[in-house]
């Protein structure tokens, strides 16, 4: 697959990221009438620890 981004995984977070996913996915069925914006994500993330440390390509570190 020939992808512009080649994104790779660090598998040893993967429960981490999955309990952020979930979590998103929880708070938007607990409040259907909220949009879930970048910034809710942003601190979602913050929240999980999960930041630009974690992803190898720059292209997506810089948006």
């Amino acid at each position: 697959m020939n992808n512009e981004f080649d994104i790779k995984t660090d598998y040893s977070r993967i429960k981490e990221i999955n309990g952020f996913l979930n979590h998103i996915y929880t708070l938007q069925q607990d409040n259907p009438d909220i949009r879930i914006t970048k910034e809710i994500i942003y601190s979602r993330l913050k929240m999980y620890n999960i930041g630009p440390k974690d992803l190898d390509d720059k292209k997506i570190q810089s948006q």
